[in-house]
């Protein structure tokens, strides 16, 4: 995503604008997941400041398969799964 913004930078802003948009429910949920701190983020929270372009079955879908490779648990807090 850092590269595809750099290359969204050197190209016409109105082109610029329309890739990036495009992307938009990709970016949000690559947002989710790098994160920190999410066992303590409110399923409000996710929703509607982190990715609200998605809708509930995608929501559900990506934080149902989440697994911290890290702890080898799944970090999200209870109201949230």
């Amino acid at each position: 995503l850092a590269q595809l913004k750099h290359w969204c930078n050197d190209v016409a802003q109105e082109l610029a604008d329309s890739a990036w948009e495009a992307l938009r429910h990709i970016r949000q949920a690559a947002d989710f997941l790098v994160i920190s701190r999410k066992q303590m983020r409110t399923w409000r929270e996710i929703r509607n400041d982190i990715c609200p372009a998605l809708s509930l079955q995608q929501l559900e879908r990506i934080v149902g398969m989440y697994w911290d490779d890290m702890s080898g648990t799944n970090v999200l807090s209870a109201e949230v799964c």
